[in-house]
């Protein structure tokens, strides 16, 4: 189910406390990651709490998270030819 991959990445993104994160959701191709974004961007949408605390950002496909500088990006994957949607979350944070 894509919202239940979303709310996971959105979890993610915001209640793993490290600062700087990085989660990335990929999706099979580039409309599939699209509908996955619109997914996501609903969820803040209608969420008053995550409205507050998140910066969606269309034309990068991102979802920023300022209070802690973390990000979440969803991407297309190279699985071409898949028919379903994989959600992945790879979490970083680098303290250079």
């Amino acid at each position: 189910d894509i919202r239940a991959g979303a709310a996971l990445v959105v979890a993610g993104l915001v209640a793993d406390g490290e600062r700087g994160a990085e989660v990335y959701l990929a999706a099979v191709d580039r409309d599939q990651a699209a509908i996955v974004f619109d997914v996501i961007r609903e969820m803040v949408r209608q969420d008053e709490w995550l409205a507050a605390n998140l910066k969606v950002v269309p034309s990068l496909r991102r979802i920023d998270f300022p209070a802690s500088a973390s990000r979440l990006r969803v991407i297309a994957s190279d699985a071409a030819g898949r028919a379903r949607i994989w959600v992945a979350s790879f979490q970083s944070s680098y303290a250079g």
